[in-house]
């Protein structure tokens, strides 16, 4: 279906579009999608219930300043009920797992206080329930840290009632001093080798790009099951 959508987008540009394509690429969808099953209902087969829908914001902060902007940015999110969060440009200066602010937080620091990305995981809303009506939460226990850099992060989260991966990721710009198509290829890489295939990935990508001939991709997506 992305290959069609290209081969669309290619035939319904003129010259000028295609002048201003080359100074603004947007990122296909085939480049994120090699093998990321995200049509998974029961996300483990011996769990005998069902995943809850949940809710997931990915957001560019543009830095947390301090932890006063930390408290109250999840304060907001829990008030919310946001039960996973994909953070960008956070540009912190450490990494590794916390526990704070109702969240588990999987952080991945910045480097010359640039970029920085995190996942959250809610420990107040439930993401399963069994066919005896128990909830299943998110512990510390069930979180890990896959694999990470200042740009991006992989998650895991696995227990008795689930097995998915979180990645918040930040694409380059066309003309930083990260390339923007290496970059994309080593991020689609690291989720092929990294997550085991049948398992749902849920993916909070900062993308910098933009997409053309919005209504007729728009469309698209929507004939996409679970796009």
């Amino acid at each position: 279906a992305s290959s069609m959508h290209d081969d669309f987008i290619a035939k319904s540009l003129t010259k000028d579009d295609e002048i201003e394509l080359s100074c603004q690429i947007a990122i296909r969808p085939k480049h994120i999608a090699k093998k990321i099953d995200t049509h998974c209902e029961n996300v483990n087969t011996s769990f005998k219930g069902k995943a809850v829908p949940v809710r997931v914001i990915q957001y560019n902060v543009q830095t947390l300043k301090n932890e006063g902007d930390e408290i109250d940015l999840y304060t907001t999110f829990g008030l919310g009920k946001c039960a996973i969060i994909c953070l960008q440009e956070t540009r912190n200066k450490y990494s590794g797992i916390k526990d704070m602010h109702g969240y588990i937080r999987c952080i991945a620091a910045g480097v010359q206080g640039d970029h920085g990305v995190e996942v959250a995981i809610s420990k107040h809303c439930h993401f399963a329930i069994d066919d005896e009506g128990k909830k299943y939460f998110v512990e510390r226990e069930h979180v890990s840290i896959v694999c990470s850099d200042p740009r991006c992060i992989l998650v895991r989260v696995c227990n008795a009632a689930m097995d998915f991966y979180i990645s918040s990721a930040h694409a380059p710009f066309l003309q930083p001093t990260t390339d923007y198509k290496k970059w994309l290829d080593s991020f689609s890489k690291s989720i092929e080798t990294h997550c085991r295939f049948g398992k749902p990935v849920v993916l909070g990508i900062d993308a910098d790009c933009q997409m053309y001939v919005t209504d007729q991709y728009n469309q698209w997506c929507l004939k996409v099951k679970g796009g």
